[in-house]
């Protein structure tokens, strides 16, 4: 990866690249497939090993990427070290590109939006991050101040929900900095999923993190019909309350939990499922958020059962059954069961999926930069 050459990507990622894989990761594993990236992690005390090393030592190659590791210091979150993180943050980028940036794409809550002239500034919301402030251990003043500045700064602000996009812009004044902006919709996307679903599966299942942002109910709906539950992912919860509520769900006849698997290894179990359920709660989070989930059910070609979520809505699928309360959701479970394994439905749904590919999203963020008229030169 040769990460000094012209048309890179600067991608200020909201995680780091060996976190957990979600939006970020996705949709710049796709983007690189076409163009240099380099994908700036947020601040991990990890980063001070290569820095010990030298200065140019925090950049690695990272295939399809190359990535910046930036060192965090105590207190990282806390004045006045974020100003301290902030500079050895520029100062790492600055070292690592000389030549022309394509794009600077901020998609981290606290992140300030780089002082660059004439390179198109964009920044890609992933989720409601004032909502979730408290769920990222962050304060939730400082990631709505900052978040309003990156708007203010932004020539393109792309949000992976409707709701979400009109959320931030009005965080902006009534007359202000937003009418020259290019906004946008970018949702969540899905890699494409060889494997078919077995046709002796008559069982549904729920693939992801086990936390508070599901609701309970709606599955102990599907178990009360005697429908068998299959449940892939790590409980990654911290409420008392909701983890009681789950080892009562997991103990229940005809539940079966497995945990976290690699996720290599997550295509196998969808094929083991007739049907995919998205039982989030319908709270202002959520409702801004895009299940990457839902998706995932229909590239392995099963229909899904979700909750009345705005992400939900928005792909007006035929194979994604929509419930607002528990007893709905489990009648469109029983019924999605009965046709799961039509051969084709199960292609209609894969393809309809491959329409949403992280490869469509990939050119969709390009195409905004390319529309926000705002050409790229070197860094300042």
């Amino acid at each position: 990866m040769n990460f000094g050459t012209d048309g890179v990507v600067l991608w200020y990622a909201g995680v780091g690249w060996d976190e957990t894989e979600g939006t970020d990761r996705r949709i710049v594993t796709a983007l690189a497939e076409e163009r240099d990236v380099l994908w700036v992690d947020p601040p991990n005390k990890s980063g001070w090993g290569a820095l010990r090393k030298s200065w140019r030592g925090s950049v690695t190659d990272n295939e399809p990427v190359a990535r910046i590791r930036v060192p965090a210091p105590p207190a990282v979150t806390r004045r006045p070290m974020r100003a301290v993180t902030n500079a050895m943050r520029s100062a790492h980028v600055g070292l690592a590109v000389r030549r022309t940036v394509q794009a600077v794409v901020v998609a981290n809550p606290i992140t300030p939006m780089p002082a660059t002239s004439r390179i198109p500034r964009v920044l890609f919301v992933t989720d409601d991050w004032v909502e979730g402030a408290g769920l990222m251990g962050l304060d939730r003043n400082w990631v709505r101040r900052t978040l309003r500045r990156n708007l203010e700064a932004a020539d393109v602000v792309l949000a992976v929900t409707p709701r979400l996009l009109e959320n931030v812009r009005r965080l902006l004044p009534a007359t202000g900095s937003g009418g020259d902006k290019l906004w946008a919709v970018v949702p969540n996307g899905v890699k494409p999923n060889p494997v078919r679903p077995h046709n002796d599966a008559s069982v549904a299942g729920l693939v992801g993190q086990i936390n508070e942002r599901l609701d309970l109910a709606y599955l102990h709906a599907v178990v009360d019909r005697g429908i068998r539950l299959k449940i892939i992912g790590p409980r990654t919860a911290t409420d008392s309350a909701f983890i009681a509520d789950f080892e009562r769900l997991t103990a229940r006849d005809g539940v079966e939990w497995i945990g976290a698997v690699p996720a290599e290894e997550v295509p196998r179990h969808l094929a083991q499922l007739a049907v995919g359920l998205t039982p989030y709660s319908a709270d202002e989070f959520n409702q801004s958020s895009f299940p990457l989930k839902t998706l995932e059910y229909l590239a392995a070609g099963i229909p899904a059962v979700s909750t009345d979520l705005e992400a939900s809505r928005w792909l007006a699928s035929a194979h994604v059954s929509i419930c607002a309360e528990p007893g709905q959701f489990a009648t469109a479970v029983n019924r999605a069961l009965v046709a799961s394994f039509d051969s084709g439905l199960v292609g209609q749904r894969k393809h309809e999926a491959a329409s949403h590919s992280w490869t469509v999203r990939a050119h969709a963020v390009m195409a905004a930069v390319a529309d926000s008229g705002v050409g790229g030169r070197r860094l300042e």
